[in-house]
């Protein structure tokens, strides 16, 4: 490699880095932590879910949606729902109880838990399951 092309190719990465092209996040990762968490199927064909979610990241949660996978024996995911996270702006260290209700969905046996901030990006979830359906 000649200097001229390692010199282009080093202003290419710095530019890039400049422009956006590094991805990395510039501040601390969102994290909630799912406690007290209860998933039971009514005889009337209803999941009932509910817990707490607690932010233990240094950053807020803004808009942020809790996501419910109900798997099957297998693990595959047969329904995906979601839920707001109630207050809209979760501070660090700050908690909330949530509620949430679905439609039985056939062969699930299991709910993992998952989250997104407003912009649908994923948030690290502590004990995020799989928890089986009572």
């Amino acid at each position: 490699m000649t200097r001229r092309t390692a010199l282009v190719f080093g202003l290419l990465s710095a530019l890039s880095a400049a422009a956006g092209g590094d991805r990395r996040a510039s501040g601390p990762a969102m994290r909630l932590e799912i406690s007290d968490f209860a998933v039971r199927r009514t005889p009337q064909g209803i999941i009932e879910i509910d817990g707490r979610v607690r932010n233990t990241g240094e950053r807020a949660v803004e808009r942020g949606k809790l996501v419910f996978f109900l798997l099957s024996p297998e693990g595959n995911v047969v329904s995906t729902q979601k839920g707001a996270i109630d207050p809209e702006i979760l501070e660090p260290g700050d908690g909330s109880q949530f509620y949430w209700q679905t439609r039985d969905a056939a062969r699930a046996i299991s709910v993992r838990v998952g989250a997104v901030d407003r912009k649908g990006n994923p948030i690290a979830i502590l004990n995020e399951g799989p928890y089986p359906i009572e």
